[in-house]
Order: structure tokens, then C-alpha cells, then sequence
């Protein structure tokens, strides 16, 4: 091509790449992530052939794609028709977003082991949290003494320095990943075994946190012949769900009852949008014409 440019002709090349500072020194143009408008019309029209699509699997459809349009393309178009309408449980986890998510995992490759630790705590602790709210920076102090960081380590990073290579930043009392996809990078690279033990250490922290549950809330029913289930705070719920192994009725019951429970109506959606689809029981939990799902969605 440059052989049959002319004596004055210009050329342009536009590059890609989702880390600045492979092009140091050239013009760049940071290019946002589509807002959840936007995003929601795209995903219209991705759907266009889907009649009555499930808005849990709209939800989180969204959530994953982090208004990143090619991730957003990709996963609505590896769904079946009975996945996206919730006649069929959605996969785990969604697949169609190898590629996006691997250009974001590179950031991770060097790493420290305890860094990737802490990220994972970090990511898997924003699962129980509305969209954009971050990780609360004192159940991940937490959960990293927990597992066994050294206490200097998750000061230092937990403090906004450096040390996570400008992954996590904080804010006030919250933490929050420099990239939404950086955060779904961690998740879908992390083994089985070591994001199940990280939902699993964040469910039992924040169950021995919790403040007694207010008089009005509701309880969930038990199983025929099966004891009353103590208390649990609907943030536990959801990663008691990120965890769960296979179908599990009595978790499903809790999370139907945590619909029409008195907590504010961010953790609620939170609750529903994160624990049904990243669950292996969540046709249980979407399929059923539960009046208390639709309402506090």
C-alpha cells in the first residue's frame, strides 16, 4: 500500500489496544464504556429475534459486558433462545468473551501471587454489591488477614498505593477496580477451586459481621421436615450463590425471601441479578412466577 502512495499523500493507522502504555509517547484516544443506555439499546438489538427476553438474563447480560460492545456482542450471541428468554439456566461461566477478557487479564501475568490473591478477593467481593459500588475496604482487610496476606501487604494496598500495579484504587471506604472488565478478567481466569473458596470465605465473614435482623424481615420457609435456617444477610446469600456447587433448594427459598425482605432495593436487585444466573440453581430461582422477584426487580 505505501508503494502506491504519491509524492505528498498521507496515511493514517489506527491502532487498538487495551493498555496505553504499549503506544507511549503516540496520540490516544481513551474511548469509555458505552452507558447503560446505550448498552441497553444495543442489546435490543442483538435481541431483536428474542421475544420476551429474561430480564434477569438482560441484567446480567449487561453487568458482565461492563458496556464494553464487542464483550456484549459476543456473550448475547453464544446464548441459546431458552437461555435468553430463561427457560434454560444460563452456562457458567458466560461464555463469548475469551478474547475481550484475556486482553484484560495481561495486566495480571506478572503479579505477585499474593496480589492476585487480593484481587480476587477484591473482585469476587463486588459480586453482592449494586453496579459501580466497589468492594467495602474493610471485608477485604478482612478476608485478606483471613486467608493469610501479611497485615503490611493489604495496608499498603488497600491504601491506594501502588502495590496492585493501579488496578485498585481506593475511594473513601470503598475499593474499586481502575477497569470494570479488569474486575471480569479475575473472575473468569480464577480456577473453580479458588473463586469457590474466596465467595466462600466472604459468605462466612460477612454471616459473622452481620447485625441481628430487623423485626419485619421475612424468613424463608423450610423444606418439608428440614430445621429453620438461622439469619443470614442477603450479601452472604449472594455469595453463598457464587459458590453453590449445584442446585440447592433451601438457598434458592432464602433468595426468594430476600425479594420481598426489608432491605433497600439496590441490594435486593443486586441480590437477584448476581445470585440467579451465577448459580447452578438459578432456573430454580428464575423460572417460577414468583410475584416477590418480579416486584423487587
Amino acid at each position: 500500500m505505501a508503494r502506491g502512495l504519491g509524492p505528498g499523500s498521507r496515511i493514517v493507522v489506527l491502532l487498538t489496544a487495551a493498555d496505553s502504555t504499549a503506544f507511549a509517547g503516540l496520540p490516544a484516544l481513551q474511548l469509555a464504556p458505552l452507558g447503560e443506555a446505550a448498552a441497553g439499546a444495543l442489546l435490543d438489538r442483538l435481541t431483536s429475534r428474542t421475544e420476551g427476553m429474561d430480564p434477569v438474563v438482560r441484567a446480567e447480560l449487561l453487568r458482565e459486558a461492563a458496556g464494553n460492545p464487542r464483550l456484549l456482542a459476543g456473550l448475547t450471541g453464544r446464548l441459546t433462545p431458552d437461555q435468553l428468554v430463561g427457560r434454560t439456566s444460563l452456562p457458567f461461566p458466560l461464555p463469548g468473551g475469551e478474547a475481550v477478557l484475556a486482553a484484560h487479564a495481561e495486566r495480571l501475568g506478572g503479579l505477585p501471587d499474593r496480589t492476585r490473591a487480593l484481587l480476587l478477593l477484591a473482585a469476587a467481593a463486588q459480586e453482592h454489591e449494586p453496579d459501580g459500588a466497589g468492594a467495602d475496604a474493610l471485608l477485604l482487610l478482612r478476608a485478606g488477614t483471613r486467608s493469610g496476606l501479611p497485615r503490611t501487604f493489604l495496608d499498603r494496598a488497600l491504601s491506594g498505593t501502588n502495590v496492585t500495579g493501579g488496578i485498585l484504587q481506593r475511594a473513601g471506604s470503598r475499593v474499586h477496580f481502575t477497569h470494570r472488565l479488569v474486575a471480569r478478567a479475575v473472575l473468569h481466569h480464577a480456577s473453580w477451586p479458588h473463586r469457590r473458596a474466596a465467595h466462600e470465605l466472604l459468605a462466612t465473614l460477612l454471616t459473622e459481621a452481620a447485625p441481628a435482623p430487623p423485626p419485619s424481615a421475612v424468613a424463608p420457609t423450610p423444606p418439608p421436615g428440614a430445621a429453620p435456617a438461622p439469619p443470614v444477610p442477603l450479601a452472604a446469600l449472594v455469595q453463598r450463590a457464587c459458590a453453590a456447587p449445584g442446585p440447592d433448594a433451601v438457598l434458592a427459598a432464602r433468595i426468594e425471601a430476600a425479594a420481598i425482605a426489608p432491605f433497600p432495593h439496590a441490594e435486593r436487585s443486586a441480590a437477584l441479578a448476581r445470585a440467579a444466573p451465577n448459580s447452578s440453581f438459578s432456573r430454580s430461582v428464575r423460572c417460577p412466577p414468583f410475584p416477590s422477584v418480579t416486584s423487587a426487580r
